[in-house]
């Protein structure tokens, strides 16, 4: 509550009050203009030493160093520019390759490379389940009655059947690994294996 009022009203925080950025990665407004002050120290930093090793390495005066380290600006700058311009350019070549492609697929009547590929996924994905299961909760329902978890004395069956009744849509999305596929007609989950006393044999 007061981390909240010291971002509210920072002209309120007393002089021993910790920062809030050390609390919660949070500024002020006073704080961050003391960050962006220290990096522009930084920033004039490096380049004062820079100009400082380009005047001593090669013994130019002030002035023709100043001109050198404006020169060498410039050129990062130019270079940094041609290659952000050179990685647009192949980027904007790509999509239009992409869309061109995509765009002769359709008149010439072929069938995209994604439908392709969601086809196969379908077909690789219905040969992947062996045993039954639904592919979703709205498929599944209504869900059968399960028995009462009281049917059993064991604890453990109990906690198992409970679990099962408290979370019906987890295990119609699940298939039977018991064994249980083949033996009834009826076994569309691993849901349907707590119908009856499957699940406890």
């Amino acid at each position: 509550m007061h981390t909240m009022k010291a971002i509210q009203s920072p002209a309120g925080v007393g002089a021993r009050a910790v920062p809030v950025a050390l609390l919660s990665h949070l500024m002020t407004a006073q704080e961050r203009g003391l960050y962006e002050s220290l990096w522009s120290l930084v920033y004039l930093w490096v380049l004062l030493l820079l100009l400082i090793e380009i005047r001593t390495v090669h013994d130019y005066l002030a002035r023709r160093t100043v001109g050198v380290g404006l020169v060498m600006v410039f050129g990062l700058l130019v270079l940094s520019g041609s290659i952000l311009a050179v990685g647009l350019l192949v980027a904007g070549a790509a999509v239009f390759f992409v869309a061109t492609f995509e765009d002769t697929t359709v008149e010439s009547g072929l069938q995209p490379a994604s439908d392709l590929s969601a086809a196969a996924y379908d077909l690789g994905n219905q040969a992947a389940k062996p045993f039954p299961y639904y592919d979703s909760v709205e498929e599944a329902r209504p869900f059968p009655v399960t028995l009462p978890p009281n049917t059993y004395e064991n604890e453990t069956l109990q906690t198992t059947y409970a679990i099962a009744k408290e979370i019906p849509e987890v295990l119609v999305q699940l298939p039977c690994l018991c064994g249980c596929h083949g033996a009834s007609e009826d076994h569309g989950s691993l849901l349907d294996c707590y119908v009856d006393n499957h699940a406890a044999t």
